[in-house]
């Protein structure tokens, strides 16, 4: 699906639907927007700094500060894949939680999801390109890793600001940022993070531009692998659990 060719945008759809069997590279659609969104759909008010009195309402959870500032000039999938709120302040300046923690499946006029009869998540053609760049880089076929990719990115760029030209473990990892940008807020991020060698991650809580509160997951921390449920287990006697980490505040 050429991004650079898609329906012109109407207040009723002001979202292309790429979680949907009409869409030219999905393979499969599965599972309910509406348990997605149950995850990640959480509201907060905050005072609107215009009208006292008065408040705002945005997401609690939103696209982080890196994985938007990793889109470069010329991809259209920042604008096209995660949803961007439509409500301003009294001064029309977009307020906090801008970017939406989902994108790609229906939304309505308010840039809200469809719930009642959509799919959340599929299988698209996309990942399949970047599970072939990504072997073929790890495999030292740079040629077909660079093709497989800027077959891609070709869809996904303005046309003419397409360039791949790393070579090496820069290559493995010029893929691999694609791939979080091209499949990200579908369920793959910690998976592959687990693929990666589960690396240290931190995530930080802020209120007023300062950080409230910073959580961090260690290199190879126990909380990477989910204990398997105890139905699971009782089906199959000679199963072993995950080693279970100690309780966190």
């Amino acid at each position: 699906t050429d991004l650079n060719s898609l329906p012109q945008k109407t207040t009723a759809q002001p979202y292309y639907n790429f979680i949907s069997q009409d869409c030219s590279e999905v393979i499969w659609v599965f599972g309910k927007i509406a348990n997605f969104v149950n995850l990640v759909k959480q509201q907060m008010m905050f005072p609107d700094p215009y009208k006292p009195g008065q408040n705002l309402e945005t997401n609690f959870f939103n696209a982080s500060s890196e994985l938007l500032e990793a889109f470069k000039a010329g991809d259209l999938r920042k604008e096209n894949y995660i949803v961007r709120s439509p409500y301003t302040d009294s001064k029309n300046n977009q307020h906090l939680g801008g970017y939406a923690p989902y994108g790609k499946f229906a939304v309505n006029y308010a840039h809200e999801p469809i719930s009642n009869t959509n799919f959340a998540h599929a299988f698209r053609l996309a990942e399949a390109y970047l599970n072939l760049a990504e072997a073929a880089a790890l495999d030292k076929d740079e040629k077909t890793a660079r093709w497989a990719l800027e077959t891609l990115l070709e869809k996904r760029f303005v046309p003419g600001t397409v360039s791949v030209t790393e070579t090496g473990s820069a290559l493995v990892d010029r893929v691999r940022l694609e791939r979080r940008l091209e499949l990200c807020f579908e369920g793959h991020r910690w998976f592959d993070l687990r693929r990666y060698g589960m690396p240290s991650i931190t995530h930080e809580w802020k209120s007023d531009g300062k950080v409230i509160k910073r959580y961090t997951l260690k290199e190879k921390d126990l909380f990477y692998t989910w204990p398997i449920p105890q139905e699971v287990m009782e089906e199959n006697r000679k199963l072993v659990q995950n080693p279970l980490p100690e309780v966190r505040n």
